[in-house]
């Protein structure tokens, strides 16, 4: 399991590389988080709560990739996982469950589901001023 862990974590790492502005793959960083989920989910406890952890910020990646792909089926797909994988591990209340909702809202708006975008944005919000506070 702890060998798993190191390859998830390097494969993690090379997304992120591949991600950066200066290098731009954006094929070959959404390869590497996809590669990252389908070992976390073959290869970990799926009960553990750090599995949730990594499981979300591979799909919250993935997503933004999709994201930036224009793909809007496939990002809100992965947005929505990264948010249940991250109540799973913070509960209901935190900056990343409120930046995966915020996320999940301008993507359902792109597709012209607002009651949906409503929603994800009046979550991001209402978490965003419990957790941080009005301005």
């Amino acid at each position: 399991s702890s060998d798993f862990r190191v390859v998830i974590m390097l494969l993690h790492s090379i997304g992120k590389t591949y991600e950066d502005d200066k290098v731009n793959l954006v094929d070959l960083s959404l390869k590497c988080y996809i590669e990252e989920i389908n070992i976390i989910q073959s290869k970990l406890d799926q009960g553990e709560s750090e599995t949730a952890n990594l499981l979300s910020d591979a799909y919250f990646s993935s997503g933004l990739l999709l994201k930036k792909k224009a793909d809007l089926e496939a990002s809100v797909e992965h947005f929505e996982k990264a948010l249940e994988m991250a109540k799973q591990c913070d509960g209901e209340q935190s900056e990343r469950i409120a930046t995966i909702e915020d996320n999940l809202g301008m993507q359902y708006a792109l597709r012209h589901e607002l009651i949906q975008s409503k929603t994800h944005f009046s979550s991001a919000y209402r978490i965003y001023e419990q957790t941080i506070g009005r301005d």
